[in-house]
This record gives C-alpha cells, structure tokens and sequence, in this order.
C-alpha cells in the first residue's frame, strides 16, 4: 500500500508541482519501504521529509498537497508501532486517491501489484529489485499519460 501511495504522490507532483527536489526526494523516501531492512530507520527519515514539507505547504493552496504527502506517509507509518490494521492503512491510501485524482484501488488489484505478499504484520520481506522495477514502470506510465 505504501508503494501505491508513492505512486499517488508522484502522479500529483508531475502534474501540479513539477521540478520540486524535496518533493522529489520525499516520493523516493516512500519508494525506500520496499528495499528497506530497517523500517524504523526508514520512518524517521520519512517523518523528517514529511515535516519539512508539511511546514513549508501549511498555508494557502499548498494545504492541498501537505495533507496529501502527510496521508501518504500515514499509509505506513500509522502501522509502524502498533497491531497491523489494513482498514486504516487503507482509509489513508484511499485519502491519498482521492487528493491525488488518481485510480489506485484498480491498481492495488493489477497482477504486477499483487506479487508481493504483505504477510501477517503487513510488512513482508523486502521487495526484490526486478519487483519494484516493474512498479516504477507503472508509474512512469501512470505519471505520463
């Protein structure tokens, strides 16, 4: 789900606010969860993006895309220290669909999206490369057209 909401962010940004590099490193921090061996490592570092952004987008019509990069790190990170609960990291997904315009419910059901098994805690074992690859193709697909 975190991936989805990459994807989400990344559509909006390409769309609405091209060429920002701390949005830019901000959707490759929530690209990360899918390699990453050390979540909490991962969720600071996230967090740290996610404020500087929130702080910088706190007023005016950035108020749209601070809630968006907020939902999207809430994907997971509402999971990270506490019983897994897919309902609420699906209400956040959806957020993110919803303030990005983009369709991710039919992408969470594609073939390439359900080759990773999010296991009983909603992690799994990290995604192997040629896996995260194919989203990324994805995504460049759903960015451009």
């Amino acid at each position: 789900m975190q991936i989805l909401g990459a994807i989400g962010v990344e559509f909006y940004c390409s769309r609405n606010a091209p060429g920002d590099p701390e949005l830019e490193s901000y959707i490759r921090q929530l690209w990360d969860v899918a390699r990453t061996e050390d979540l909490p490592g991962w969720s600071a570092d996230c967090t740290g993006l996610c404020d500087g952004l929130g702080a910088r987008f706190a007023t005016g019509k950035r108020e749209h895309l601070r809630r968006l990069c907020n939902a999207a790190y809430e994907i997971a990170g509402s999971q990270m220290y506490s019983n897994y609960k897919p309902e609420q990291a699906s209400r956040f997904l959806d957020e993110v669909g919803e303030l990005a315009e983009v369709d991710l419910d039919s992408l969470a059901l594609s073939e390439v999206f359900c080759r990773h098994a999010p296991g009983v805690d909603g992690w799994g074992d990290p995604v192997p490369q040629h896996v995260v690859q194919e989203w990324q193709k994805v995504a460049r697909q759903i960015c451009t057209t």
